[in-house]
This record gives C-alpha cells, structure tokens and sequence, in this order.
C-alpha cells in the first residue's frame, strides 16, 4: 500500500479499501462513495445492441459475484463512520435489454448487513441528458415497451445506534432548501471534462458534502477513482482521504 499526498490537501491511498486500518474507528464525518458496479467485461455486454440482450440471469449473477469482491468495503465505511458519520453511496439499477437489475437494493442489503441502516435516498435526474435518448412512445416496435428514464441514486446511510451531529445551521442556500428537500435532484453530469468515465456529477458532490460535513471534518471515498470528491472537499475545508487500486488513475491524479 502507498500513500500519495498532494499539494491540494487530500491524501490519495493506491491500495483497495478493503482495508482501510489507516483510518481510525469513527473518523470519518461522510463517507461519499460510488462504488464499482461490474467487471470489464460484462460492461462491455451492456453495450451491445439492446435486442443482442438477451442473458439476463448471466449478467445479474456476474454483477452479484462481483457485488461479493467489495462486501467487506461496506464494513469498513460502517466502521470508519462509526455512530455519528454518513455513508453516502452513489448506485443505479443497471439497464439490460428490456429488463432493469436491481444493483440498487442489492447494495442496500449489503449495507444493512454491515450494520448500517437506510436514512433517506436522492434521485439523480441529469439535467443535461440527451432528448435523442428518449423512447419513441408511440412508434414502439412492441407492446409494452414503454419506459422511464433510469436515474442514479444517492443512498444515505447511517449506523443502527446512529447519533445525529447538531447544533449547526446548514451552510448554503445555493440551491434554496425547497430544492434540497425535493427526493429528484437535476444536477448536470460531469460532460466532456470528465477524467473518469463513470464520474460523478460535481453539483451532487457539492452538495453531499456541504449537507453533511463541516470545515475541517473528515471526507473519505474508498473508489476515489479521479480523486473529483477528495479534491472539492479540499476545496471546500474539509480533510480527505481516498482509496484507489487502479494505477491508471493514480498516475493520472499525480500528474
């Protein structure tokens, strides 16, 4: 394992988060995350031509198996958290063909058996989305093929003995409260100046951080990937640590 601190005033970790002893029992303020949610090669899969789509069962066992490689990160956030931090994890259900496989409640109960319980969840709708995307309802090869738009989710977790931190009025109102309370977020997608290609929406980031932390306090994100959430909440006053086990990335945030 290798540590990397920069000059921003984050520390990125080239190391799997799997284990992340470094930092200790109830540290952390938020854990922000957006964990992995498949192999290469069954993202390659999810890019063929929909009517190509046709294992379901296979992909949604592959995604299960892959779930299990990171089963004892969600511990890690739990303990890293301990009583008083949030776990914050960005997920989706992954569109297959005709069907939707329910990544998003497989990550729930991965979560709750870690000990933590779900505190509220945030549809993600991305402002910028192509309107070419749209399913052309009334020209639709079969019955039954109508369908909504997938959104991403931000599931907000707290530990099962959870004590809530007090006695602070929220920083911002940019965007008004109203906004903030509303359970569909639209905030634009990360676009053409992403460095990750499964990055995160800043404004999302942006917020999380800002509801639930404080200058000072910790931020850790065990996928830290382009290192987008260490990096603002450095911006933002806030301590951070990340995990990243892809070298690729690591040499991309030393540069």
């Amino acid at each position: 394992m290798e540590a990397s601190a920069r000059k921003d005033g984050f520390q990125l970790i080239h190391g799997d988060s799997n284990d992340m002893s470094l930092i200790r029992d109830g540290e952390a303020a938020l854990v922000l995350t957006d964990p992995p949610y498949f192999p290469r090669d069954v993202e390659e899969l999810l890019f063929l031509r929909r009517k190509t789509q046709q294992k379901p069962e296979m992909i949604w066992n592959r995604l299960v198996e892959f779930a299990e490689t990171i089963r004892n990160v969600f511990k890690e956030m739990a303990r890293v958290a301990g009583q008083t931090g949030i776990i914050a994890i960005e997920t989706k259900d992954i569109r297959y063909g005709n069907y939707l496989l329910p990544l998003a409640g497989l990550h729930v109960r991965m979560a709750m058996e870690a000990g933590l319980w779900l505190r509220t969840k945030i549809l993600i709708d991305p402002a910028n989305r192509n309107p070419q995307h749209a399913p052309i309802f009334q020209t639709a090869p079969e019955v039954g093929s109508f369908r909504t738009f997938d959104c991403s989710q931000v599931l907000i977790f707290g530990a099962k003995d959870f004590i809530a931190r007090t006695g602070r009025a929220l920083e911002t109102t940019v965007p008004p409260i109203s906004e903030l309370m509303d359970p569909r977020w639209r905030v634009a997608v990360a676009g053409r100046n992403r460095t990750h290609p499964h990055q995160s929406p800043p404004e999302m980031i942006r917020r999380l951080i800002m509801l639930f932390t404080t200058p000072g306090e910790l931020v850790v994100d065990p996928f830290a990937g382009s290192a987008q959430t260490l990096r603002m909440a450095s911006e933002l006053g806030r301590r951070a640590i990340g995990y990243e086990i892809d070298e690729g990335q690591i040499k991309l945030n030393r540069n």
